[in-house]
Formats: structure tokens, sequence, C-alpha cells
């Protein structure tokens, strides 16, 4: 997903975000519905992160940037490019997101989940938690920057030493 997002976003640190973004999102739709199957939420987070990838795209369209060239082809879907490796892949990126979100700080969950869950502006997450705008914009870059990294070191060690942690088997 990551490399996908590379191509389409033309640079790593965006196709994070959309990354990010996409976790972020499917991690707050999985607390609402806990009896999904892993392969059902597999697949939402396959086509939330293709609607965060849209977004992004047509965001920056907006902005005067241009998307990168490959996203001018066919639209891609998860039955037209989805291999056993890419559905192995998937389902460890899964994994790791969800050790990685158990590793933040509950306060750092918290203001990720109001404000890109509930897609909260920071004015209104500021007014609840009593504090300035400025407080809550660092808080959540520092919260975004240590999920992320987290997630990297997770996915380091995971490439490193991917027989000694495999992720959970689906049945």
């Amino acid at each position: 997903m990551l490399r996908l997002a590379e191509r389409r976003t033309g640079n790593t640190e965006d196709a994070r975000d959309v990354l990010q973004s996409a976790s972020l999102f499917l991690w707050s739709f999985m607390r609402e519905k806990a009896t999904l199957t892993d392969a059902e939420l597999q697949k939402i987070f396959w086509r939330i992160f293709l609607n965060k990838l849209t977004d992004f795209g047509r965001r920056h369209s907006r902005e005067g940037r241009l998307f990168a060239p490959e996203s001018s082809g066919t639209p891609v879907t998860p039955a037209s490019c989805e291999t056993a490796e890419d559905h192995l892949i998937r389902q460890e990126e899964a994994w790791i997101f969800r050790l990685s979100w158990k590793q933040l700080p509950a306060a750092d969950r918290s203001l990720l989940y109001e404000r890109f869950e509930n897609d909260r502006k920071p004015a209104e997450i500021a007014e609840n938690l009593g504090t300035s705008d400025r407080n809550v914009y660092q808080r959540i870059f520092r919260a975004k920057n240590r999920f992320r990294k987290y997630y990297t070191e997770m996915a380091a060690a995971e490439a490193n030493h991917g027989d000694d942690s495999p992720p959970r088997q689906t049945r």
C-alpha cells in the first residue's frame, strides 16, 4: 500500500500521511464494529485507503499541485492488483498498526481519534481541553510523529525478524 501511495502521491511523506490517515480511520471504525472478521476489516481498510488516496489527489489538484503521472491510469481495485503477497503485506501492516497504536499514550490516542476520526477542528478540541489552538496543533503534530516512529520501528523490526513474530492468522 505504501508503494502504491508513493507512486500516486509522488513522495514518501505524503504517502505515509495518506496511509496513516486511512489507518486512523480504520481504527476508529474497528472500535464501533468489533464483530468484523479480519477479512472484512482488510476489505474495508483497502476501500478507506483508496478513498483517502483519491481525496489527497483531489485536494492537491484544487491547490494547483499535480497528482503523480501514474494516477492518470485506470482505477486500482483490490481484485485487479492484489496478489497473495499483497494480501499478506496488508495483513502484516494491519498487525503493525494495531501494535503501534497500542504503544501510544492514551492522551495521544484520544487526541488523534478526535482530530481524524471525529473530524474535529483543533479549535474545537482546544475549547474542550481548555487550552490554546497552538497547543493542540503541537500536540497533534507530536502524537502523529510518535505514532509514525512506533509504526516505522515496528515495520523495521518485522522486516528484520519477520519469522520471529508473524501476524495473527485469519481463519
